[in-house]
């Protein structure tokens, strides 16, 4: 996550090389200090943009944790293409999300 400021939040991101365990915890140590998501999916071996549910991040995981912090936050997709936006919109919307 980059922080903008002591105080001020930050935003963090699902990519890079995959760090889906540890989702929960981050949410959890970062709570209401995150400000803004970057979505995107990938296998694990590094930063790919796949759609959400197309690779390996515990997606459910992820939003109970963030639920679970009363977080209901601005998210960028950052997904290669038209339909990848669309197909992780709605995977997210059959998540709850």
């Amino acid at each position: 996550m980059r922080q903008r400021g002591e105080g001020r939040g930050g935003e963090g991101g699902t990519g890079g090389k995959q760090w889906s365990a540890l989702l929960d915890r981050w949410v959890e140590a970062l709570g209401p200090r995150i400000r803004h998501l970057h979505l995107h999916d990938n296998d694990g071996s590094s930063d790919q943009h796949y759609a959400t549910g197309e690779g390996t991040i515990d997606w459910p995981l992820l939003l109970a944790a963030l639920r679970g912090q009363g977080l209901r936050l601005a998210a960028t997709l950052e997904v290669e293409g038209v339909t990848p936006s669309a197909a992780s919109i709605a995977h997210l919307r059959a998540l709850g999300a």
